[in-house]
């Protein structure tokens, strides 16, 4: 029989365990990004449709997969073959070839789209035979030119990222639309006129955009940005170009490929190449490094899906080089052992996108996870 003092030590010891099961839940949901769900997918892509080229863009908006690269011919499993000039659109849901249709003249590099419109940027002069200099706005069902939309830059546009009422657009162009303004620019996304009051006027190229709130995250090979020291990763207001984010100065060594944000803004990630062939990620406020991992050649895509970062590099990993595409936990920094497909060839992934019904990754390769796909894979969730 147990006494009163024993009754009372056994009550607080329960509370006590309670109290720290409450912040133990607390901890494990705040360290997810607001809106994440765990997902997770097969290493082994689906068996679908591929091209004869380099996939260097993905994107997927709705039930519909858009490809942009350096390919004259898209394939289906059963060896069926059908011309698709550096442009294609596939079905998520079924995996079969859409009608759309909007050959370039030289590849596409960058695809952004909301459902009724697809902007596409590359080094591309031409576009259905339209003539449309490295970026184009195209029908999203029929890949018909947009007459309206006529921008013009003067070289490769590498990344493109759409606001609630805007268009950003980053690249290696020293020129946007006659407007003096180099390598990123903020326009119309109906007409392309050129918002001349955002003038970043960053040094070098830009390689990578993602929005977050009034943030853009920015991306690339430049060490200077609206006037101010900031190397390959910054984030500037997207309204008047300002640099922003208080003390968010994180250490970059590298030119960054790719960039992505949590759906809360708290965290930024960023895949770096050159002497940091890293994929990294940092609180968004104060710069601080949360976690990090090394490749063996330079990280060339990443993206935040499920709670998760997929990254794609060159070369291999840990002296796997068997390897070109991970993922990490967002909230705990490790690798997920049970996704590490395969692929054979060097260059590895390019470009990656995902949702909860697939992820998609596209680059150099032949074969993943054993299955014959060229350029682009795609992988169906786990479970």
């Amino acid at each position: 029989m147990r006494t009163r003092h024993g009754r009372r030590k056994l009550e607080q010891q329960l509370a006590a365990a309670i109290i720290g099961l409450a912040l133990i839940a607390v901890l494990v949901f705040t360290a997810l990004p607001a809106g994440a769900a765990a997902i997770s997918f097969t290493p082994t892509p689906r068996d679908g449709w591929d091209t004869n080229g380099t996939v260097y863009a993905t994107r997927i908006v709705g039930n519909t997969l858009y490809l942009g690269g350096s390919f004259t011919q898209v394939r289906s499993a059963s060896g069926q073959v059908e011309p698709r000039a550096n442009l294609a659109a596939l079905s998520l849901d079924t995996g079969t070839l859409l009608p759309f249709r909007a050959n370039t003249d030289t590849p596409v590099r960058a695809i952004e789209g909301d459902g009724t419109t697809v902007w596409v940027g590359g080094s591309f002069s031409r576009v259905n035979g339209t003539y449309r200099r490295r970026i184009a706005a195209l029908d999203a069902t029929t890949g018909q030119v947009s007459p309206r939309y006529n921008v013009g830059v003067s070289s490769t546009v590498y990344a493109i990222e759409k606001g609630p009422s805007a268009l950003y657009l980053g690249g290696g162009f020293g020129n946007a639309g006659n407007s003096g303004l180099p390598y990123l620019v903020k326009v119309d996304p109906a007409t392309g006129a050129i918002d001349t009051g955002f003038a970043p006027r960053p040094n070098a190229t830009v390689r990578a955009l993602a929005l977050s709130g009034d943030r853009l995250i920015v991306g690339g090979d430049f060490t200077s940005i609206s006037g101010t020291a900031r190397s390959y990763v910054t984030a500037v207001s997207a309204t008047d170009a300002s640099v922003v984010g208080g003390d968010f100065t994180p250490t970059a060594i590298g030119k960054a490929f790719s960039v992505d944000v949590s759906p809360d803004g708290s965290v930024v990630y960023a895949g770096l190449g050159g002497a940091g062939n890293r994929v990294i990620a940092w609180n968004a406020q104060t710069g601080a490094r949360l976690w990090r991992h090394v490749a063996m050649g330079d990280v060339q895509a990443i993206r935040l899906v499920g709670g998760k970062v997929y990254f794609g590099f060159h070369e291999g990993f840990g002296d796997d080089t068997t390897v070109r595409l991970l993922a990490v936990d967002t909230a705990t920094g490790t690798l997920d052992p049970s996704f590490r497909p395969t692929m054979d060839s060097f260059w590895g992934v390019w470009t990656i996108d995902g949702t909860a019904d697939a992820l998609v990754a596209g680059g150099v390769f032949t074969t993943v996870g054993g299955v014959p796909t060229r350029g682009v894979a795609s992988f169906a969730p786990a479970g």
